[in-house]
């Protein structure tokens, strides 16, 4: 069993990921309640926490991956302006990728 091995670190660490795909699945509801009339907010239920079903925020952490790792390369190659310059885009494009997935789900538009 994995969950087994983590110890007391694996606590935290699930209930990040809960909140995390709640914050989503709550996000999808808040934006669309007004098209949709819809009345009451979604429950949390074991339904909305399979961890296979709902894979936007783990696309979220990669994408920020992807962001540091971006900003990381040019700090070491290019002079201090340019990664800057980078790291100011990568802090301004995160929420709107986070936008983009929560709304749409295409991890390829929130890249």
């Amino acid at each position: 069993m994995l969950g087994g091995n983590v110890g007391l670190i694996g606590i935290p660490a699930i209930s990040l990921s809960w909140f995390f795909k709640y914050a989503y699945i709550k996000y999808a509801y808040l934006s669309t309640m007004w098209f949709a009339a819809l009345d009451e907010p979604p429950a949390l239920d074991i339904a909305t926490l399979d961890p296979v079903d709902e894979q936007r925020p783990l696309w979220q952490l990669a994408i920020l991956f992807i962001l540091v790792a971006g900003v990381r390369f040019v700090a070491e190659a290019l002079p201090a302006a340019a990664w800057i310059i980078l790291a100011v885009f990568a802090i301004l494009h995160f929420p709107a990728s986070v936008a983009i997935l929560g709304l749409e789900g295409n991890r390829f538009k929130a890249i």
